[in-house]
């Protein structure tokens, strides 16, 4: 695997002092972010172990860790960010689902269908939700690697992606947000059909390294001011999409209780919530940055892949 040292991630500073970002790192320790440090907490919680399937069961724990985790997150001493391997927070979730066309600008820039699957004014609520494999996350600063295939071109989508706390199903709407554990920043990178190629769209999205994570977790126990969740993505410095969590189609409880309806949920499970209008192409060389407010950012080169 390649992974880069943790270089230029940071949190946003509004309103950062009240809030629990929590990141994975090393060998998929557990820190929460104190100014510009981390603190290890990862004895906080019972189920921990040094490998990436022990992370939903510690998300599991969380409500009766918590006051442990916060003391330690006080107390002890910090650990500096420079040189410490950043991890997804969630590196292998049971379920990583996506709701397709979630913004009113981008169902607008959709001109035609592009899989047959939907009409061009589809969107979310109709659509229903997709699955992407889980095996397509990285880390923060690991790299979108694109395959070489000739006369195919590959799109970035800059989302928010929520993660589940507690075991769903069948949960209705006005219950969801007692089923989410935080939110994250999320990168869905896509192989674009062509006029003679029009895969499935899971297989479209699902080459290792299109889910780059994180680079940590707003912890939210209860609905957060979701104009305030804000997202920005650049390629090579060039602001390219903008949207926040209010302008949702089908908001976060709408997709906790459509995701519970058709399959259960479990902790650690990721949804992505959509992207804002602005999608376009990458290539080799390019570098996406996604900067979600107050969440953090992650600067993802892109490079051909070597295998």
């Amino acid at each position: 695997m390649n992974e880069d040292k943790v270089t230029g991630a940071r949190p946003c500073s509004h309103g950062a002092e009240d809030r629990i970002l929590l990141a994975v790192f090393n060998e998929f320790r557990i820190g929460i972010l104190r100014g510009s440090n981390l603190v290890d907490v990862s004895d906080c919680f019972p189920s921990w172990r040094p490998d990436a399937d022990s992370l939903p069961s510690c998300i599991a724990e969380w409500p009766a860790a918590k006051a442990a985790v916060l003391e330690a997150a006080a107390t002890r001493e910090p650990i500096a960010l420079a040189g410490l391997t950043l991890r997804a927070p969630v590196p292998n979730p049971r379920n990583l689902l996506g709701a397709p066309v979630n913004y009113d600008a981008h169902r607008g820039e959709v001109k035609m269908d592009r899989t047959g699957e939907a009409s061009a004014l589809a969107d979310a609520r109709s659509r229903g939700f997709f699955v992407k494999s889980a095996s397509s996350i990285v880390g923060p600063h690991e790299p979108i690697e694109l395959p070489a295939l000739e006369d195919r071109e590959f799109a970035y989508e800059g989302e928010v992606a929520l993660i589940v706390g507690t075991n769903a199903k069948a949960v209705a709407a006005e219950d969801a947000w007692g089923h989410v554990f935080g939110l994250t920043g999320f990168l869905d990178v896509t192989l674009r059909p062509s006029a003679e190629r029009t895969e499935e769209r899971s297989m479209r999205k699902s080459y290792h390294s299109f889910g780059p994570l994180g680079p940590w977790v707003l912890v939210t126990e209860t609905e957060p001011d979701l104009a305030s969740i804000s997202l920005t993505l650049e390629v090579n410095g060039e602001v390219r999409q903008r949207g926040d969590l209010s302008q949702l189609i089908q908001s976060i409880p709408d997709l906790i209780e459509s995701g519970s309806s058709v399959i259960p949920l479990h902790p650690g499970d990721v949804f992505a919530t959509g992207t804002p209008s602005g999608v376009g192409n990458i290539v080799p060389g390019d570098v996406v940055t996604l900067h979600v407010c107050p969440i953090g950012e992650m600067a993802i080169n892109v490079v051909e892949r070597s295998w």
